[in-house]
């Protein structure tokens, strides 16, 4: 069983559902086909991201995505992202995103770009992370340029400073820069927590997850948070008690079954 903090970007980036299933659920022969396709993709992609994803394109695509290309225009490009958007091409998709904005220079089309790279860094190819993390830095930090009090903007890099970055206590300073100008911040008392996770420093994790309840107690997602931090702390009792506030509460039935499966697992590891 995987554990639920390996997956937790994929929370912040609206995957909630796809994040429980996969840590409740056991692997099927459906989710075996997405890691077979990963597989290929890592195979067939080259140093340069688009010209790896233009292989893994139909014909009929591929002459399109290239047609606009010579285009080498804005509006062209914007047509090629919204193509790659649905063909599972994150990175290429980020890369003409930029290549808008540059010509655009507007908040908004940095902004779309900066997130498209945000995206890909969660669900790309592991070799190419670090790239979507670059891309996502460089955008964000245009974003800042031309409109400093754009907030999420602000969060976003400093998530990317700290998950990929030589500065990571620059990345927290961004954070922490957000809550002194509004301490009801939900999105950067995340961050803060799920930072806390990755350096072992639990209590701190805990203190942050119990914050946003505090400010939204419908925010249930904190309780999963809180439940893996005990877990991982070797505290299954109140991962337990955590993960069970979380079914009373979620309203979809796929997700509080799966959980609640999980926490028979849990419950039996302790009486065994």
């Amino acid at each position: 069983m995987q554990s639920l903090s390996t997956k937790q970007f994929l929370l912040i980036a609206g995957a909630l559902l796809l994040v429980v299933l996969l840590y409740f659920a056991p692997k099927s022969g459906e989710q075996k086909l997405h890691e077979d396709d990963a597989h290929n993709h890592s195979e067939n992609s080259s140093a340069d991201p688009i010209a790896g994803a233009k292989k893994m394109l139909n014909e009929n695509t591929l002459k399109k995505i290239e047609e606009l290309e010579k285009q080498n225009n804005a509006e062209a490009f914007d047509q090629i992202v919204a193509i790659l958007d649905t063909t599972q091409q994150p990175l290429a998709s980020a890369i003409f995103a930029e290549k808008s904005a540059r010509l655009k220079n507007t908040e908004v089309a940095w902004q779309n770009a900066a997130d498209h790279f945000f995206f890909a860094a969660s669900f790309t190819i592991p070799s190419e992370k670090q790239l979507a993390y670059e891309g996502a830095i460089r955008s964000y930090e245009k974003v800042l340029e031309l409109n400093p009090n754009n907030i999420d903007a602000q969060i976003n890099l400093g998530a990317c400073y700290v998950e990929a970055s030589s500065e990571p206590m620059k990345g927290i300073g961004l954070l922490r820069a957000v809550l002194e100008k509004d301490s009801t911040n939900i999105k950067a008392h995340l961050n803060l927590g799920l930072f806390s996770v990755k350096s072992a420093q639990y209590d701190k994790a805990i203190e942050r997850f119990t914050k946003i309840l505090d400010i939204d107690p419908n925010y249930i997602e904190a309780y999963l948070y809180i439940g893996d931090v005990y877990e991982q702390k070797g505290d299954i009792n109140n991962a337990i008690k955590n993960y069970e506030l979380y079914v009373s509460a979620v309203k979809n039935p796929t997700i509080a079954a799966d959980v609640t499966r999980y926490i028979e697992k849990l419950k039996k590891g302790i009486t065994n």
